[in-house]
């Protein structure tokens, strides 16, 4: 695990869904935990000469970041938590990714977005500024795709007025709502079809065909083939 980790960490985004779950069985693993492990391998020995390529992109800034969060509600058995994830991408090339679970308890599909929106708010701001340190400003806000399935999500993330129901994660939305301001204009949410969603495999396993396509799109110029 500690090998997953390390790889899932600065080399292989696409395993950081699977090594999260492993990571949690550590101190009671199975056999069927061993089994999922020795697939992990199994598929890092058919991509490992596949590397992440940071390519110029059509008719985008170079150095300009866009980004991606997800989440999957209620999906984790016996603690009832929430999986998010998102994924960071600068000249079609990912440079930012996580997947873990919540902090907390979220009530609905939409609040577990905003928590995963809130996680890439953070990880946006901060690459945001490295960015500009490095000589690549950021001339609009960095864009986060959020799944169009949750439209609920991103009218919440625009706005700061209080709700009842949700003030048990108010402080998120908030910090959200405040950093799209067309005063600080740090980040923009947009909605994303399900399709296009790269951080879908950040917060849920997904079919192989799925699954390819949005390697396939974090890994520009590639062919990436993986078998079930």
């Amino acid at each position: 695990m500690g090998s997953l980790l390390f790889l899932q960490t600065g080399t292989i985004p696409e395993i950081s869904w699977i090594v999260s779950v492993l990571a949690r069985y550590m101190t009671k693993a199975g056999e069927t935990h061993m089994a999922a492990a020795k697939k992990v391998l199994r598929y890092l020995q058919s991509r490992k000469k596949i590397p992440i390529k940071w390519c110029a992109m059509d008719n985008a800034l170079p150095g300009f970041i866009h980004g991606y969060a997800d989440a999957s509600f209620a999906d984790i058995p016996g603690t009832r938590l929430s999986s998010i994830g998102y994924v960071f991408l600068v000249n079609g090339g990912a440079i930012s990714w996580r997947s873990t679970k919540t902090p907390l308890q979220v009530l609905n599909a939409a609040e577990a977005e905003i928590v995963s929106l809130s996680s890439a708010a953070q990880e946006c701001l901060f690459l945001r500024k490295l960015c500009i340190e490095m000589g690549f400003h950021q001339h609009r806000p960095t864009i986060i795709h959020e799944d169009r399935g949750c439209e609920a999500a991103v009218a919440l993330s625009n706005e700061t007025r209080f709700r009842k129901r949700s003030k048990h994660i108010a402080l998120r939305w908030h910090f959200i709502a405040e950093r799209q301001n067309p005063q600080v204009a740090n980040l923009k949410v947009i909605h994303r079809r399900r399709t296009k969603m790269l951080a879908d495999i950040f917060a849920s396993p997904r079919a192989v065909p799925t699954f390819t396509h949005h390697i396939s799109r974090s890994h520009p110029r590639t062919q990436i083939h993986v078998r079930g």
